[in-house]
C-alpha cells in the first residue's frame, strides 16, 4: 500500500507519474489514498535524509524556525488581546473617575499597557527575524 519510506525517489522524469489514477469506486479509494500518502511520506523521508546528510544543524534550525513560525502569531494575538483589554480598563476607569469628580492620575510608564507594548514590539522584531531566516 503506497511506496516505501526508504530508498531514493524514482529515477526518470519526475512528472511522468506524479498523479495516481483517480478512484473509480469506493473500493478503489484506499488504494488512491495509500498512493498519495505513501508518495508524500516517501518524498518527505528522502528530503529529510538528504538535509540530514548535508548537515544536522541545518535540519534542526529548519525545525526550530518552523515551530517559531507557527507559535509567534499566537503570541502576537495574545499580546494584542491583553493590550486592548488593558487600554479598555484604563479608559473606563478614567471615565468613571472624571464622571465622579475623583482625580485620577494614569502613570503610563509604569502601567501594564507599557509592559505589554514592549513585549509586542519584541514579538514583532522576533517574527521579522524568523521570517527572514
Amino acid at each position: 500500500m503506497g511506496q516505501r519510506l526508504s530508498g531514493a525517489p524514482p529515477v526518470g522524469d519526475p512528472y511522468a507519474n506524479s498523479r495516481p489514477k483517480l478512484p473509480r469506486s469506493l473500493r478503489d479509494l484506499p488504494r488512491f489514498i495509500g498512493q498519495i500518502v505513501g508518495g508524500f511520506f516517501s518524498r518527505l523521508a528522502y528530503i529529510v535524509r538528504m538535509v540530514w546528510q548535508t548537515g544536522h544543524w541545518i535540519l534542526v534550525m529548519m525545525v526550530i524556525t518552523a515551530v517559531l513560525d507557527g507559535v509567534l502569531p499566537i503570541i502576537g494575538a495574545i499580546l494584542s488581546r491583553d493590550i486592548l483589554n488593558q487600554l479598555q480598563s484604563i479608559i473606563s476607569e478614567r471615565v468613571i473617575a472624571d464622571v465622579s469628580g475623583v482625580p485620577y492620575a494614569v502613570t503610563f510608564w509604569g502601567s501594564m499597557v507599557m509592559l505589554l507594548l514592549i513585549f509586542y514590539f519584541l514579538y514583532r522584531i522576533l517574527s521579522q527575524v524568523v521570517a527572514r531566516i
